[in-house]
This record gives structure tokens, sequence and C-alpha cells, in this order.
């Protein structure tokens, strides 16, 4: 959950009207998805935080609201009461004691707690906590309460660790499972450098590549502590979100607390605390991981551009569910008869990559496609863990979907990339627009395992052969009107038009073996000239009779009435849902639409062969050249240092971006509101993303959550795809 606060820069010194710039400025934040509203009375902000949620149209179950009480602390009740009917609301989320500092005895502070937990009782907030409280005050609060603080804020950073997890005041909140938010958590990092923490901040920083700051945030997170803190840049707001992304270990933890014990500051309150109020030594800690057990409330807050601060809260029980938005995949091959063998096969090249993977390529078997999606038939998995791409997906729809994707496509990743490698013909197929794989799927669930369309893509990773859409409607013509074998095919009586194409592609399918075979004996004793730009048919017939055989119907299908096209590296093609196409030869990448529904007709045995009927009742007539299969690139807007190509075909379920890098060179992809799949086809680099940095190497593979940019930094050439959806 994201949060925006609303004090520092906004302090308004009393009440002086709703401040619009402010309201805009929340209801902007509320829009960018930052749920968590933080105010207090003492910075007069409330009313203009009312007004925000008010317009901004958001569900209240969506928000966390907190705010704090000090300046009317003799009279909590009303103070409450003010505070809800500035807000707007009936309750809040959290509520605070902003301070300790109000009480002269231990009944001042178990009176106002009283009050707080009234106010907890009569619902008109969540949750109570307190802030600055240190030993004496918690526990004098404790001899009566009835209801424990859920949170206690303090300055909390290795120059001032209270004596540490084990020491005297952080221990009693352990026991009273009251969660410990540290203020001022970089303060060995800034304010009080030079210090004996400089050295192992630095070295951290470096293993992890990520700054010390970051380093400060996540020491304080790998204890269980809060970590709340302030930026002035804008951009810190990624940075500091990438503290949730790494892990350190026991032993990095411990050697950052005991440099620190070398030195003593405090960087707020100093008058009112005893300057030496730090007691106990904290103990080492062991290399035996720890539990990642979360009590209550974790955020970290910082600021804005302007010095406005933000929040980011995670709920506990979430907390445990997150996965990095980043991870590397484990990808599988199948075998399919038309895949290449053994390693001339780049599907098996790729996946054998996999770094720890127990692939392994046998010479004499064909390799035909690695899948890298989330598919049930054949899924991805994650490399570390071993569990399958859907099922983190499944569980973490929020983080690594995004709501807009979770919207658009149920819930599911909406693309399934491939690399595949054609020894010889596909099928010749469709597959079935979305209606009627409805409807497919409804009638034989087995045969067509899923509800959806399947338009797709394909790209070339060198020579690439493929018969794909319709020719040009007057070539068509002009052979079966004028070639006298084909003339038997042509319906009696007919106008020229799709519906007639559609007749003799139905024909053709239904003639039987011998007719096929002679037919294409005819064919072959006329000569070449007469064919004239389509005297290509004459070469490729005799590589498909042997592929498959004379008696195939696909050989007359695909060379009298289909584009052929032949590809170099980087060209391709877009197959509608209904297009007839069969890929020839060569290594390609394709992606298409989260399906596996598909109708086959030719180059297969005819007992694989669909029905005719439904086949030729489905088919669409669109592309109609060769000109209208191709697609085509442009430079995408995505790349923020101009080494990025987009191919975007006429659907919304991906697009596909191409990285093409020189040694040295790198290019930044901006954050897209949806999920990647990112795969190396090509030399050697790194990736940096969401506070991580992998090693990307031909044939890794990444899953990318939404929100997430991608920078990509070559070190031996690079050649990098990632698919995406918004």
């Amino acid at each position: 959950m994201l949060g925006y606060g609303t004090g520092t820069a906004w302090y308004k010194s009393g009440s002086s009207g709703i401040d619009r710039e402010l309201v805009e400025a929340i209801k902007t934040a509320i829009k960018l998805g930052y749920h968590h509203l933080d105010g207090a009375e003492v910075y007069n902000t409330e009313p203009e935080i009312g007004v925000a949620i008010q317009e901004s149209k958001v569900a209240r179950e969506k928000l966390f609201v907190t705010t704090k009480v000090i300046t009317n602390i003799k009279d909590i009740p009303n103070a409450i009461d003010t505070s809800l009917k500035k807000l707007q609301l009936d309750y809040v989320d959290l509520y605070l004691i902003h301070t300790p500092f109000f009480a002269s005895s231990e009944s001042d502070l178990q009176t106002a707690w009283a009050t707080m937990e009234k106010v907890k009782a009569e619902g008109k907030a969540k949750s109570i906590g307190v802030s600055n409280y240190l030993l004496p005050h918690l526990t004098a609060i404790m001899k009566t309460a009835k209801v424990t603080p859920s949170i206690n804020q303090i300055e909390y950073h290795p120059y001032l660790q209270h004596g540490g997890l084990d020491g005297p005041l952080l221990s009693y909140m352990k026991q009273h499972n009251i969660a410990t938010a540290a203020y001022g958590p970089l303060t060995a990092a800034t304010k009080a450098k030079p210090g004996p923490c400089d050295g192992v901040y630095a070295e951290l920083a470096n293993k992890y590549y990520v700054s010390e700051g970051e380093i400060a945030l996540r020491w304080c997170i790998e204890q269980d502590i809060v970590a709340i803190t302030t930026s002035g840049k804008e951009e810190r707001l990624s940075d500091y979100l990438r503290a949730m992304s790494f892990r350190m270990t026991p032993k990095e933890v411990n050697e950052i607390a005991q440099a620190g014990e070398k030195k003593h500051f405090r960087g707020f309150w100093q008058a009112k605390y005893d300057e030496n109020d730090r007691s106990g030594k904290r103990p080492p800690y062991d290399d035996e991981p720890r539990s990642d057990a979360i009590s209550s409330l974790r955020y970290i807050s910082f600021f804005n551009s302007v010095n406005q601060p933000f929040i980011v809260s995670i709920d506990p029980f979430r907390l445990a569910k997150m996965v990095s938005s980043v991870f590397q995949l484990q990808c599988q091959c199948n075998n399919y008869p038309w895949g290449k063998k053994g390693k001339e096969s780049l599907s098996a090249v790729l996946c054998s990559k996999t770094p720890n993977s127990d692939f392994q390529i046998e010479d004499d078997k064909e390799y035909a496609e690695m899948w890298m999606g989330d598919y049930p038939i054949l899924p991805a998995k994650d490399l570390k863990t071993g569990t399958g791409l859907h099922q983190i997906i499944d569980k973490n729809k929020e983080q690594l979907l995004g709501r807009n994707c979770i919207d658009k496509f149920d819930g599911v990743l909406p693309f399934l990339p491939k690399i595949l490698s054609i020894s010889k013909a596909l099928p010749l197929q469709i597959h079935p627009n979305k209606k009627l794989s409805e409807q497919l799927h409804k009638e034989n669930p087995e045969k067509y395992p899923d509800p959806n369309h399947k338009p797709e893509i394909a790209i070339a990773l060198g020579p690439f052969e493929v018969f794909a859409g319709w020719k040009d409607q007057k070539d068509i013509q002009s052979l079966f009107t004028d070639v006298s074998p084909l003339k038997k095919f042509l319906p009696e009586n007919a106008q020229f038009d799709h519906e007639t194409l559609k007749q003799i592609c139905l024909n053709i399918l239904k003639a039987s073996d011998g007719e096929i075979a002679t037919t294409q004996e005819e064919l072959t004793k006329i000569p070449k000239k007469d064919y004239g730009k389509q005297a290509y048919m004459l070469d490729l017939l005799p590589r498909l009779q042997k592929q498959y055989s004379k008696e195939d119907p696909g050989n007359l299908v695909a060379l009298l009435t289909m584009n052929f096209l032949n590809l170099s590296a980087g060209d391709a093609i877009y197959v509608p849902a209904d297009a007839p196409h069969a890929y020839l030869s060569g290594d390609i990448v394709e992606c298409m639409a989260r399906s596996n529904n598909v109708l086959n007709t030719g180059f297969c045995p005819r007992a694989e062969r669909d029905s005719l009927e439904l086949f030729t009742s489905a088919l669409t007539f669109g592309p109609h050249n060769a000109d209208e299969v191709k697609l085509g690139t442009r430079k995408s807007d995505l790349s923020r240092n101009g080494k990025t190509s987009e191919y975007a075909p006429p659907m919304s379920e991906f697009n596909m971006l191409k990285t093409d890098l020189e040694e040295g060179e790198k290019d930044s992809i901006k954050a897209v509101d949806g999920p990647s799949v990112v795969f190396a086809t090509g030399g050697s680099g790194r990736l940096v993303a969401d506070g991580q940095t992998h090693d990307i190497k031909e044939g890794y593979v990444f899953f990318v959550g939404h929100g997430i940019e991608v920078t990509y930094e070559a070190t031996d050439g690079l050649q990098v795809y990632q698919a995406y959806t918004e």
C-alpha cells in the first residue's frame, strides 16, 4: 500500500481556508496509487485530506488514513471528533499520540492512553499507538492498559540502537507485540558522517548495487523495524522501495550494529532525552536464518521534491506473501517432430543455458519450442524455488500484474512468448477467433483447452520461411482459371470472391489422395515460364512432398493460395485469428495471446486433421498480400537511450520490444502498467530492475512485474526481447 503524508512543507500555522494546491496534490497521489494518507492535527492539513478523499471518489476501504494528537492531548475525545470532522470520515485507521512530553507523571500518560482506548472502542480508530516513548513511558501505560499500543515510533539507527533488539526498550516492545518504527534511519549515512559505519555501508552498497541509504533502510527492515526516512528528491521514491527487494545476511546486519556501537549520535529531541540514554550492548547475531515474522504495520516514508512526505506501508500479513517483482525463470522445451535436432535447435540451446538446469540436449531428438509463460501445458517456473509462474502470479496478482491487467485479462498473464526452431513445415493451421474458441472449448475442453483467441506474431532470428495469409486475389484467380489441372477445384458459375476461395480450399482438402498427387504431377509438366512470378512454386513443391507426401493437400493449398515469405533476422509477421499460416523453416521468436487452440488441416497425417468444414468456415480473408502480412517496427517511446525498437501488432494482449546493444552500451525501458517477460537471444550483460542486478546472458529468461523500470547493460553485446502488456 502506498501513502501520502501532509505535513512539513504543507504545514499551516493556523486555519487559513482550503489549500487547493495541497488538495490537488493529494488527489494526484491517490490517483497514482498512494492510498496511505498520513496527517496530524498539528499540521492543520486534515481539511485538505478530507476534501481530496471526497473528490477522488476512491472507496474508503481502499484508503489507510493516519492522524495524530498532541495539540489537544488534554481533550482527546474532542480532538478525534474534530479530526474526523475535518477529514470527513467516520474513523481513522491509525491514531497516534505524537509525543509523551505533555505528561508530568505516570498518571498523565495512563489517563491519555485510557482515553485513546475509548476512541478505539467507539470505532473512531481501528488501531492506536504512540511515538517517542521510551521504556518508562511504555511501562507506565502498560500498568493500566487494556489495549496494547500497536506501534511506537522512535529515532533508531546504528548510532542510536537503544541497546539493540535485546536491549531493554526493544525487547520489552517485542515481548508486548508493540511494533518499532524508526525515524532517522539514514542518520549514520547522512548527518552523522563521517563515522565507523561508512566503510561497511559502502561495501554492502557495492555488493547489492544499491545506495548506502538503501542499506541503512534495509538494516532496520532486517530487524523487523519500520523504517521512516526523508528525501528532497522525488526520484528517490523508487530507490527507497528497493530496500524491500533484497536481503542482507545476519552477519552483515551484525557488522553494521557493531560498527554503530563505536559512536553515539542523537539527531532529534536532544533537549528531551538524556544524551546517554542508550543502554546495554547489542548481542551479536549468529548466522542462522531469521524468521520473517513481522508484527503490526511496516512502512517506509519519504519526501518528494517539495519536501512532502510519502509513506509506503505494507500490511504485515501481505508482506509474508510478497515476492520479488523481478525473478529468473526456468523454461521447458517440447519435442514436436517438425523441430530441429539436438544442438541445431536454437530453442534447445537457449533452454540449456539456464543456470543450474538439469536440461540436457540429446543429439538425435527434435526440439521445437521453448515456452516462456504461465500456460499450464508447459509452464515456466521460478528458477530459485521451482514454483510455477502461474502459481506465483495467482497469489500476487496486484503486485505482479497490476490492477489494469487484472481487470482487462481476468487476472492472468495475457500472452505467451516462445522460441521456435523449425526444420520442416508446421501443420497448415488457423487459430479460431474468440467466439469460436468459446464454443469449441465448451463442446470439447480436452481438445480446445481454453476459450481464448490466439493472434500471434513471429520475429525472425535468422533466415525464416513461412506461408502466411492469402495471395493477391488476382494471382489466385489466374491460377485456377488459366491452369488446366486446377480448374476442377473451381466452383461452377462462380464469381471469384472470398466465398469462391473458401470453396476452392474445401474442394482441395476433400480431394482424394490420388487426385492430390495427380494434380501435383500435372503442375510440374507445365513450363515454368507459364507461371510468371509464381514460378517459385515448382521449386518448393518437391521439398514439401519430401517432408510429408505427394498426397498431402497442404502442398496445394499453401503453394496456390498463400503468400510465401523469406524473411531475415528482425523481420516479423502478424497472424490474426482465423488466418491460415504454416511456418516452413528457421528460428523465430513467437508471441501470442494466451491460448493453445488450433485447427490443423494440412502438412500432417490425415488422422490428425480437424474437420474440413469447420476449418474452411472459420477462415477469414485478410491479410491479402505479402506486405499486409509483414509487421514493421518503430523506435520505442519506452526507450530512454534509443536502443530499443517495438513491434506493435493490432491487438491488446501484448507488444514486443527488441533491444540491441554493443559492448558497453545500455538502455533503460520505462516502467509499464503491466507485466513483462524478458529473454536474451544473444550476448551477455546485466539486467537492473527493482533494486536488483542480475546477470543476463543468451537463453536467460526473467519475469518483470508491473510498474518496474528495466535497464540493460551490455558487457559483450546483448540482444534482449521484452514482451509486455498494459
